[in-house]
């Protein structure tokens, strides 16, 4: 299968929010309360989404196939400065594209903008049940730094906080 990986636009919004609602009731069922994935508002998230994409210190990216957005990762400055400069925020791959060699190009767009942003080191965090994807962090040299919790429709979270301090070649 062919990809390609480019910058999000503002026009990609709605598709974006569409791989990252189908990511997140794919990904953390079993993890998260199954009332809160059922109740993922697509307009509320399409709102934070554009919101979100027009400040100066995000940028996205988004794999295309068939010219259809079939993934999607942000970066920017990170939330937890203790841990790194960066932070890769969210990627996603649709399921019937996982294990194909997406994710790595997107993370390889990601950390590049990472690095031209002079953002390193920058650190991923991940649900601590999320095995598959701390897995994928620790083979691309993801070294855990820390520990944290999130909270999610009033429920903690525990979150693993991954540290990357090799720049992309």
């Amino acid at each position: 299968m062919q990809y390609s990986i480019r910058p999000s636009t503002l026009d990609d919004a709605k598709d974006i929010v569409g791989v990252q609602i189908r990511g997140w009731k794919h990904t953390y069922k079993g993890i998260i309360d199954q009332s809160y994935l059922d109740n993922i508002s697509p307009q509320k998230r399409l709102e934070g989404r554009i919101q979100y994409s027009q400040k100066s210190t995000f940028w996205g990216f988004v794999a295309v196939h068939d010219e259809k957005i079939i993934g999607m990762c942000d970066v920017g400055y990170s939330r937890h400065s203790q841990f790194g400069k960066g932070e890769v925020f969210a990627m996603y791959v649709d399921q019937e594209h996982q294990r194909k060699g997406v994710g790595k190009l997107l993370w390889e767009a990601a950390a590049h903008k990472l690095q031209e942003e002079n953002l390193i080191p920058y650190i991923v965090i991940a649900l601590e049940k999320n095995l598959a994807a701390r897995n994928f962090y620790e083979k691309l040299d993801g070294r855990i730094c820390g520990n944290i919790k999130t909270e999610i429709d009033g429920k903690l979270y525990d979150e693993v906080v991954h540290r990357f301090s090799t720049i992309v070649s």
